[in-house]
Formats: structure tokens, sequence, C-alpha cells
């Protein structure tokens, strides 16, 4: 009797036993998965840059937009100077047109008078022309 007595303890020791080591995994398992949370947590607040990280960062984009905005300038002054470069080439062609224009035709002139006479023609305009300037600087 005694051996039973002990074989009924002994299993009723394996069995709280039994429970307890169930219910202690399973505060494991509880455990566990609030580990992995933290980690979790953790990571995510050790990739969120610090204040040092973001002054670096906002003093690298302001040397960039000043470095944009110096490209810039730059380019629009050299395109003001690239189109003044044309426009007076343009108009120095012009007056080189006009001046062939005024020399074939002195030497097409075989007279005097025909001479004299594109002499005041060329008066005439360069009076027409200096008036249309004058009218329109006022």
């Amino acid at each position: 009797m005694e051996q039973e007595e002990h074989a009924q303890v002994l299993a009723e020791i394996d069995e709280e036993f039994d429970n307890e080591n169930a219910k202690l995994i399973a505060k494991r398992k509880l455990v566990a998965v609030e580990n992995r949370k933290v980690n979790i947590v953790q990571r995510k607040i050790e990739n969120c840059p610090s204040k040092i990280e973001i002054t670096q960062f906002h003093k690298r984009l302001v040397e960039l937009f000043d470095h944009l905005n110096m490209k810039t300038e730059e380019i629009r002054r050299h395109s003001n100077l690239y189109n003044t470069v044309q426009q007076t080439q343009m108009l120095f062609n012009k007056e080189k047109k006009y001046l062939e224009e005024i020399n074939s035709s002195y030497r097409g002139c075989k007279a005097k008078k025909e001479k004299e006479l594109l002499k005041n023609n060329i008066a005439a305009t360069l009076a027409a022309i200096k008036q249309n300037i004058d009218q329109s600087q006022k």
C-alpha cells in the first residue's frame, strides 16, 4: 500500500510538474513574442536619423541648393551673352549688306548728278532713321 501511495503521490507531483511546465512554456512564448515586438520597435528607433544627422542633411541640402542657384545664374549669363552676340552679328551683317548695296550703287553711278542724288537719298534716309529713333526714345 505504501508503494501505491508513493506511486500516487509521484503521479500527482508529475502531473503538477507537467502543468506548471506547460504554463512556463506558454509564458516563455509570450515573452518571446514581446521581445520580438521590442526588437522591432528598437530597430525603428535606430533607423530614425538623429538630430545631428538631420542638421548635416539640411546643411548639405542648402549647399546643393546654393550650388544649383549659382549654376543657374551662370547659365543665364552665358545665354544672355550668346543672345547679345547673335544680335550684334545679325546687325553687323545687315550693316555690311547695306554698305555693299550703297557701294555697288555708287559704283553704278556714272554721272556726278547721279552721285549727288545718291548722297542726298542716303542723307535723307539717315535723317529719317534718326528721327524715328528720337521718337521711340521719348
